[in-house]
């Protein structure tokens, strides 16, 4: 009996393609990084959460820089919003602090007796979880990057 597979070739081909493009995903991590910080921008100049709704409106302060825009008095959080990838993991953050107190967790996750509501800006929930859409978006990203 002789078995003679058609397209084994192919197959390979495929098989060594695909482990080429995951032993290093460093371009994959870059990817994911630049979708998530271009997000956060993105949340930042439209007064969005990563889900799409609006932020809860600020009081007016005389004190205020630009009373129009929310979570922007001198744009400091803005301005250290970065995004890092290793050879295996990838870091997005915000290295905002005022007198050594991180002051972005706050306008992100609000405060307990809700005197500051959250006004979320970074893809991620209290409970440590992605927002739905995120996750579904870099699960595109991922499934486009290794589709051969």
């Amino acid at each position: 009996m002789i078995i003679d597979p058609t397209g084994l070739d192919e197959i390979q081909d495929t098989l060594k393609s695909l482990e080429n493009k995951t032993d290093d995903i460093k371009p994959l991590l870059k990817e994911l990084a630049n979708h998530l910080y271009n997000g956060v921008k993105y949340n930042f100049e439209n007064q969005v959460t990563p889900d799409g709704e609006s932020w809860t409106p600020i009081k007016f302060r005389k004190t205020d820089n630009t009373p129009s825009k929310i979570l922007y008095d001198h744009g400091h959080m803005q301005k250290t919003l970065y995004a890092k990838t290793y050879k295996h993991s990838l870091t997005l953050g915000i290295n905002a602090t005022s007198n050594g107190y991180a002051y972005p967790l706050v306008h992100q996750f609000g405060t307990k007796d809700k005197t500051t509501p959250a006004r979320a800006f970074m893809p991620i929930k209290l409970n440590g979880s992605l927002y739905d859409g995120v996750e579904k978006e870099l699960d595109e990203i991922i499934e486009e990057y290794i589709t051969i």
